[in-house]
């Protein structure tokens, strides 16, 4: 059984108000978490955040998670941050969320 889950919040802009297409990025975060738990889905939201730099920032997110065992998320905690990280510092934001089993956090 499949009991826990972890979401990354892919950002669709650059460099914190610069709209992008974040299409490649969904898909690299896809295959990223399929690789590590068989499989994934993504799914459009709408997000708001005070951004020290630039103030409210409202975007379109997408966000992409994957459903695993109790060993499994304990195994790949790490990476999935690490992954989250990259993301970050490719988009230059100034924070992914990442959550896990309901708990957000920021990357």
């Amino acid at each position: 059984m499949l009991t826990h889950k972890f979401s990354i919040y892919v950002p669709s802009t650059i460099d914190v108000n610069t709209t992008t297409d974040n299409t490649e990025k969904v898909r690299e975060t896809l295959v990223f978490l399929s690789g590590l738990f068989g499989g994934a889905t993504s799914t459009a939201a709408s997000g708001a955040w005070v951004s020290p730099s630039a103030g409210l920032v409202v975007e379109d997110v997408t966000i992409c998670y994957a459903f695993c065992t109790f060993f499994q998320m304990l195994k790949n905690r790490r990476t999935v941050k690490q992954f989250a990280a990259r993301i970050r510092e490719e988009m230059k934001q100034d924070a992914v969320s990442v959550e896990i089993d309901g708990k957000l956090m920021f990357v």
